[in-house]
Formats: C-alpha cells, structure tokens, sequence
C-alpha cells in the first residue's frame, strides 16, 4: 500500500473543492473519503487497484481535509452523542465559502459549475468501471444464488456506488 496522502496538494484540494461544492447532495465521510480517492490516472482502470488509493478510515480523511482545504470544508457531526463518524458529512464551512469559490476571485481555487460537473461526471464513471471491473463478474450465465450473493457484498465494498448510480439517474 503506497502512501499517497501524505502530503497536501494542489489537484487534491481542487477535488474536494469541486465534490463538497457540486455533490447532487451532502456527502458522508466515508463516501467523500472513497471520491476523493479516485485516481486520476492515464492508466486503463483494469491496471487500477483502488485500495491503493483509499484512506484508512474517517480520522486519515479528516486530517487530508484539514491539511488541504485549512478551515473551509469542515466535517458535520450527523449526532454526536453516538460517536458514530461514519455519519458525518464532509461541507462547505458556511455559505459564504460557497460563494467565493463561485467567484473569479478564489483564483486559483474558483469553481465553475461545468467544470465542476465534469469531474464528478469522469469519477463517477470510472469508479462504476472500477467496480465492475472484474472478470467473475464479466456474464451472469450460470450464476447460482452465492453467486448473487458474492456480487452484492461485493458492490457494498464500494460506499461511492449508491451515488454513482443516483448520480447518474438523475442527470438524465
């Protein structure tokens, strides 16, 4: 496992920049965390294994938030007397965040919807062949019920896929 997140960067703000400001709807940590660990590579998704690119859990996602975005993006506590993180959602600090980034005057961190759009459009469409990228899962002739069963527990290791597919439907 290559340690890709250790040090803050310009592609890596603009990413989470684009995905809290342009997501269809808020998104939980986990989910952000697996977005902004898509790899933007030339590489044929068949050579890409994800996990090398996933974060290890809410506290690495929260630390890259911080340590790219500052104070701007903060994670919401969905209830804090449960201690359960995995509810958190990843935002804009206020408002106000929102509208600057909107304007020409963030540069070089300014938002522009179609862009925006874009990028989470190309994620979206790559993690879905990251996900689907396998060859057991290649043609269902002659799946029996663990059959089934293996490839919905498979699509559950993938938390970005229930947007991916919302994501998708709702740009038709």
């Amino acid at each position: 496992h290559r340690d890709l997140h250790s040090f803050p960067t310009r592609r890596s703000s603009d990413l989470m920049f684009t995905w809290v400001t342009f997501a269809a709807s808020p998104l939980r940590i986990e989910v952000f965390g697996e977005a902004i660990a898509i790899p933007d590579l030339p590489n044929p998704v068949s050579k890409i294994n994800i996990n090398d690119y996933r974060y290890s859990g809410c506290d690495a996602i929260k630390l890259r938030v911080t340590n790219n975005c500052g104070d701007l993006l903060e994670i919401k506590q969905a209830n804090a007397s449960h201690g359960n993180e995995a509810g958190d959602t990843v935002q804009l600090l206020h408002q106000t965040v929102r509208d600057f980034l909107l304007t020409d005057g963030a540069s070089p961190f300014n938002m522009i919807r179609p862009l925006g759009q874009n990028v989470i459009a190309k994620s979206c469409i790559q993690y879905l062949e990251m996900a689907l990228n396998h060859n057991e899962w290649k043609s269902t002739y002659g799946w029996i019920d663990k059959d089934y069963r293996s490839f919905v527990f498979h699509l559950f290791s993938w938390p970005l896929l229930p947007y991916v597919i919302h994501f998708r439907s709702e740009e038709r």
